[in-house]
């Protein structure tokens, strides 16, 4: 609401620089108190929650309450994009859909140690999920129907939603389970991936925005992202790079779990690993700008002051959650 009022009285003051630059200094003064108040409440309650995870009867059984809310929150708000349209989804399957993605991503954690040769692999309950929404859409819009026109951009946007809010936060789910064979069975690695993940990415958004601001003149998405420069991409993959390097290092190993690969190959693909997950993190921070430009807003919400939405706030780790696990599968980090 603050950041709304802000913005009409720069509209009405009109384009004199004198009145102008004395609001959007006051903004930015707003914008970065509550970043930094809401920012370091994240980080510490998200510790936290890990500590509380690693601990558990299960792995995962902690952290998916967050995921969950966060999977709904971001639904919400893409339910918000389009409640305008005249081809808008269907709230209650986006939002059922979502749930049911999620859930079933977490079903291995009914099982202590899940069956190495289940029927189901632990990816496969991610797919039932989505399938299972994909049959709730259909049965939404086959309920709804009154005329013909639309039907197919309605359904488009609900599995668009779900796929998006549901389905790759359960690759976040899934990451988090990584067991048997090299990975133990305790979940340890299970965390690394998770913890790893989100920091190599959002090291990488600061890295991005710290050097953009003081070094960028080349701009690379003007129209979906006119802050975002070459030269800060290049500085958002270096930090990525180090943290990789860092985390999948010195901090495993504090952790208690040994790296596969030592020296170069190590190196190689942790700096490889930042790399991809950065590149990941740039695409779903446009996507969801692209999002915003077509439905018209700043901000996917306003639930948190100095960031906007959880959309906000996830958009990178969303995208990054597949490619971080592809990585994971296919040893290029790990044990």
């Amino acid at each position: 609401m603050a950041l709304a009022y802000v913005s009409a009285c720069d509209a009405a003051r009109g384009p004199s620089p004198g009145a102008s630059q004395a609001p959007q200094s006051d903004r930015r003064v707003y914008v970065f108190h509550w970043r930094l108040i809401f920012g370091t409440l994240i980080v510490a309650a998200l510790v936290g929650i890990c500590c509380l995870d690693f601990y558990g009867p299960r792995p995962g059984i902690f952290l998916l309450p967050l995921a969950v809310a966060g999977s709904l929150m971001s639904a919400s708000e893409v339910v918000s994009f389009y409640s305008h349209r005249e081809h808008r989804p269907i709230p209650w399957v986006i939002f059922g859909g979502t749930l049911l993605t999620v859930m079933l991503s977490a079903a291995p954690m009914l099982w202590k140690v899940y069956p190495s040769d289940g029927p189901i692999g632990r990816l496969g309950w991610l797919a039932l999920g989505m399938t299972a929404s994909l049959l709730l859409a259909l049965f939404g819009e086959v309920r709804r129907y009154k005329e013909p026109g639309g039907v197919a951009s309605k359904l488009a946007l609900t599995v668009l939603a779900i796929i998006h809010a549901g389905g790759l936060m359960g690759f976040i789910i899934q990451l988090r389970l990584l067991g048997d064979g090299p990975w133990g069975t305790d979940g340890r690695w299970g965390l690394v991936a998770v913890v790893s993940m989100i920091a190599v990415v959002k090291v990488s958004d600061i890295g991005a925005y710290g050097i953009g601001k003081l070094f960028g003149r080349t701009k690379f998405a003007p129209l979906l992202s006119p802050g975002k420069t070459w030269e800060g991409l290049a500085g958002g993959l270096a930090a990525a790079a180090i943290m990789a390097l860092l985390l999948l290092g010195p901090a495993v190993q504090i952790m208690g779990c040994s790296p596969g690969r030592t020296g170069l190959l190590w190196a190689l693909g942790a700096v490889t690993y930042g790399f991809m997950l950065a590149s990941a993190g740039v695409l779903g921070d446009l996507t969801v700008s692209l999002f915003k430009r077509d439905a018209g807003v700043k901000d996917s919400s306003h639930w948190i002051p100095g960031f906007g939405g959880v959309l906000d706030i996830l958009d990178s780790l969303l995208v990054a959650a597949p490619v971080a696990y592809v990585c994971w599968l296919l040893r290029l980090v790990g044990p």
